[in-house]
């Protein structure tokens, strides 16, 4: 999905306000979610509770969520609903296009479509300005919209990753450092998530570090 938002002139993200909140689980089901809770501060009364929705975090919650979402797009008579279906990962919403027509199309078509499954679209950003002043929302950042891990400056259509703050700290404190170790490089390049490899160019040089470094 992040190669598809570089294929077309236009693009358009959002995502789905509260997705996992909003999917029931079968009363036969709940008790799997059973956790315990203190009723006081004295620790001493435990309650037990059950999950009504899905869980955040659960190992099965992805594919149930997905699964949901193409289940409700397949059978919705609305042909859009068809040329959607792989545009979600998880609870984002990502498209491209040739045309600005098309985008604006879709766009005011999508939301419908997902209200009718309880998963409204928010947190809406595309390239465009003339968009993004009618429908983007003041609490969205337009130079440094999230797409997947990633920084998508809207204004200037540009991707960026965003610096993890172990490097930005290792880097202001650079000149009390007295010795770089192997396990300080790994740690500093494991924080770094770039799957289009933006960064490789310098990251290259720390792994290079690491490789003929890695027998002493």
């Amino acid at each position: 999905m992040l190669l598809e938002i570089l294929s077309e002139q236009y693009a358009v993200v959002a995502d789905i306000s509260k997705a996992f909140l909003r999917i029931g689980i079968n009363e036969n089901h709940r008790d799997f979610t059973r956790f315990l809770w203190f009723a006081d501060r004295d620790f001493k009364h435990v309650k037990t509770f059950r999950f009504k929705v899905l869980l955040f975090g659960a190992t099965c919650s992805p594919f149930l969520l997905n699964q949901i979402i193409q289940y409700h797009l397949q059978n919705h008579s609305d042909p859009i609903a068809s040329s959607v279906k792989k545009s979600f990962y998880v609870d984002n919403f990502m498209k491209t296009y040739e045309k600005c027509e098309d985008l604006e199309l879709e766009s005011n078509k999508v939301n419908p479509i997902m209200l009718e499954a309880n998963m409204p679209l928010g947190e809406w950003a595309r390239n465009l300005s003339s968009f993004n002043d009618k429908h983007s929302p003041d609490t969205v950042n337009l130079n440094a919209v999230k797409l997947l891990g990633l920084l998508w400056d809207t204004c200037n259509d540009s991707l960026s990753v965003k610096m993890p703050s172990q490097i930005v700290t290792y880097l202001n404190n650079l000149g009390n450092v007295c010795t770089l170790t192997k396990r300080k490089v790994v740690s500093l390049l494991s924080t770094i998530f770039d799957p289009l490899g933006i960064l490789t160019p310098v990251t290259i040089k720390g792994k290079n570090y690491f490789v003929k470094n890695c027998g002493d």
